[in-house]
């Protein structure tokens, strides 16, 4: 037991400072396309990967990211519990082959959701004009937005198809998992203050075509570009996903960034009680 509480100790050292190394300027990081031949490039990624961890401890993520200027939540706020429960069970009602597969068996990519709340503002010296945009959506793995008629962010992906963050691929591809989706469709809201309103202003029609760090530190979109990102995760985020928060607050130094998260195992045992209630008033869903 020793042993393995000082590895696991020393295996957050490392993770800490593989994302300590994100602040410095040449960081390499890059586009990831939706390809495999793109994986995994980085100087970043090839660290992170050779660390060879997919999570770690909940005490330790959140240890990690409030040293680098994230605020942490464990287990979920009751008003982020609520509302993933909410859309789990809307989602149930118009798929129902998916509930005993959510319902039954450990998270995976396609059952893990988070929801994620957005308001950012941008001003610059350069021009009076002052933008804000706003986004409050739920996802449930693999990019899908379960409710037709949610507040789902407009804006996409930054890049199209596109991440301007880098999900690494430990063991298998991380970027379809829920909270790396809300956390680029969070960065495309900025760069849509920038593009449209702002960098219009001072001449920029285009979004950055390398290292996404250093470029939005050199154009400025670094200072211009305030607000609150919350996402609220109903499991534990895995290093990958640990390190695209880092790299969010790199990118957006005066945007407040938080992260909550909870167990899967408590939140699938919140979706079984809800579920039972509801068949016990003869909804359609049945265990």
């Amino acid at each position: 037991f020793t042993r393995q509480m000082d590895k696991t100790r020393k295996d957050s050292r490392r993770l800490h400072n593989i994302f300590l190394s994100l602040q410095t300027k040449d960081t390499n990081m890059h586009y990831l396309l939706n390809s495999k031949k793109n994986f995994n490039k980085s100087a970043y990624a090839q660290r992170l990967n050779h660390l060879g961890l997919e999570r770690v401890t909940s005490r330790d993520a959140a240890e990690i990211l409030e040293s680098l200027g994230i605020s942490t939540e464990s287990p979920l706020p009751p008003h982020a519990s609520d509302r993933l429960l909410s859309t789990y069970m809307d989602y149930f009602h118009r798929n129902p082959a998916i509930v005993m597969r959510t319902l039954r068996t450990p998270h995976t990519a396609s059952t893990v959701g988070c929801l994620s709340e957005v308001s950012l503002s941008a001003s610059s010296a350069e021009t009076s004009e002052s933008l804000i945009v706003q986004s409050n959506e739920v996802l449930i793995g693999d990019n899908i937005q379960p409710d037709p008629n949610n507040n789902s962010n407009p804006y996409g992906n930054p890049g199209g198809d596109r991440y301007w963050l880098e999900s690494v691929g430990i063991s298998h591809d991380r970027s379809e998992h829920s909270e790396f989706v809300a956390l680029n469709h969070a960065l495309a809201m900025a760069y849509h203050l920038y593009l449209s309103g702002i960098g219009h202003a001072i001449g920029r029609s285009q979004p950055p075509s390398k290292d996404i760090i250093s470029e939005s530190r050199d154009s400025g979109i670094s200072e211009m570009i305030t607000g609150n990102i919350s996402i609220h995760v109903n499991h534990m985020p895995c290093v990958s996903c640990l390190g695209a928060f880092v790299q969010l607050k790199m990118i957006l130094p005066k945007v407040s960034v938080h992260v909550s998260w909870e167990e899967w195992r408590q939140f699938q045992s919140k979706l079984i009680t809800v579920s039972l209630l509801r068949a016990a008033n003869h909804s359609e869903i049945q265990i």
